[in-house]
């Protein structure tokens, strides 16, 4: 008896055993099918395209069906856009109902094409943001090895890109990114963001916005649309650079095969001499405050490859409570009392814009060792100078000129007892020229009611004119005023 039951239990057993096998035989091969299906070149691009809005094209797929995972050999997004690989793992619960869920996507070795031309700056976005909306349809998106490089693919703006794009926590609409790679100089950034996108996939809403280098730290917020047209309107602030407060904030917009950036930069009590330091490497100025206000502008896809600094057309800046190395070459540009050591410039503001090549200075003032100056001119692409600038100085400053010289300011001076001083700017930012201007001097006393300064001018000997020019440089051009012609 307990043998004929013990026999029963054994067929049930294997019964069931087999029809368990059988099953499961059964479940692999459905599911080998499905992803088979679901995963081939044709549903996979067309999946693709939907998420994307813009053309896939797939070179080739292996699929791995016990893993629910199919392998792109080779994607590309148009023009803009190209990785070397990617990686797809369906949910197979999901695929056995034929539902399309992605579990885990990784996109490997991408390289963004910066566009030569505006109206290659809608598909280099949907090439360059396709993590974020392939990220919509899955639990998680990596990226690794990517780079961003000039039309040429020889230019490497940017490089080893990486980072994850997942839910955040707990799951919801809210997304987390996470990304991070090197600059084509080798510095490193790191940014993260929580964003949430519409249901139709074609606005991202950036809440928390951090981007970080080794000296920097930006917090902000975006707001975006890539349909009908890319735009994109962004605020970020920096608590400390060079110990002031900078603030960016700028519009971008696709009109017209056209992507503009229109938007402003402000700095505030920054510490001058850190700041000019960073920008343009040793400068005369040891210490001060310097607040900076200017506008950005991009129309021209080259401009986007110098960051911030590449976007900038023109702007203000005022330095206050400054101090200068008088001893420093590049000290010479501004006329001041004494020849070495440590000169306080008390304020001293420039107004400015670029054109294609130079910087043009459309005002200069400056209040230095009871003195006044303004000027204007332009820097030149390799850094030339050419400009004037005139000065209000007390006849005081001149006396150690001698009793010819004194005299001559005397007759020059307006009636608070200062003498227009003339010069022109010559040299380089490094080694500027001042050259005193005796003709300019003497239309500028006549202006201001001296119309005697021109009649001295005629009656001067051509050797007298130089002595003067001589002594004046000598008094108010410092150590490294070079005398001109």
């Amino acid at each position: 008896m307990n043998r004929a039951k013990a026999g029963r239990r054994g067929k049930v057993l294997r019964l069931a055993a087999l029809i368990v096998g059988v099953v499961c035989v059964g479940l692999v091969g459905a599911v080998y099918l499905l992803v088979h299906r679901t995963a081939s070149p044709e549903n996979l691009s067309s999946r693709l395209e939907s998420m994307l809005g813009y053309p896939v094209e797939i070179r080739e797929v292996s699929l791995r069906p016990w893993r629910t995972e199919a392998r792109v050999g080779e994607l590309k997004l148009g023009s803009a856009a190209a990785y070397d690989a990617m990686t797809v793992r369906l949910d197979p619960w999901a695929a056995l109902s034929g539902e399309w869920r992605i579990r885990e996507a990784s996109l490997i070795g991408g390289v963004w094409v910066l566009p030569s031309a505006p109206e290659d700056w809608d598909p280099f976005l949907k090439g360059a943001l396709a993590p974020i909306w392939i990220a919509k349809h899955a639990q998680v998106v990596t990226l690794s090895s990517c780079a961003i490089v000039g039309t040429d693919e020889t230019e490497i703006i940017a490089k080893d890109i990486g980072g994850r794009f997942g839910p955040c926590e707990p799951l919801g609409d809210c997304h987390v990114a996470e990304i991070e790679g090197l600059t084509a100089g080798g510095t490193g950034f790191r940014l993260k963001a929580s964003y949430a996108l519409s249901e139709r996939g074609d606005s991202l809403v950036v809440k928390e916005l951090a981007l970080s280098t080794p000296d920097l730290e930006f917090t902000g917020d975006a707001l975006g649309t890539v349909d009908p047209a890319p735009t994109a309107s962004l605020g970020l602030y920096c608590g400390d650079y060079s110990g002031g407060a900078l603030m960016v904030s700028a519009t971008v917009e696709g009109q017209e095969d056209v992507l503009s950036l229109r938007g402003k930069a402000t700095l505030s009590n920054a510490d001058a001499a850190d700041l000019i330091a960073r920008w343009s490497g040793p400068a005369p100025v040891r210490a001060g405050k310097l607040d900076i206000e200017v506008d950005l502008l991009g129309e021209d896809p080259d401009r986007w490859k110098g960051g911030i600094g590449g976007l900038i057309t023109g702007g203000a800046a005022e330095l206050e409570d400054a101090v200068i190395d008088a001893s420093e070459p590049s000290a010479g540009v501004i006329p001041m009392a004494g020849s070495a050591g440590l000169v306080k410039i008390d304020c001293a503001a420039v107004r400015f814009a670029r054109s294609e090549k130079d910087l043009l200075i459309h005002s200069l003032v400056v209040s230095v060792e009871g003195t006044e100056w303004r000027g204007s001119g332009r820097v030149g692409e390799n850094g030339e100078l050419t400009g004037v600038l005139l000065g209000d100085v007390p006849v005081s400053a001149l006396s150690g000129g001698g009793s010819a010289l004194m005299m001559v300011a005397g007759m020059l001076a307006d009636g608070q007892g200062k003498v227009p001083l003339a010069f022109r700017v010559g040299g380089t930012m490094s080694q500027p020229v001042l050259r005193f201007d005796l003709d300019a001097v003497a239309r500028e006393a006549a202006d201001r009611g001296r119309p005697q300064a021109k009649t001295l001018l005629g009656v001067m000997s051509k050797e007298d004119k130089e002595r003067l020019k001589r002594t004046v440089e000598e008094i108010l051009g410092g150590l490294e005023v070079r005398r001109g012609n």
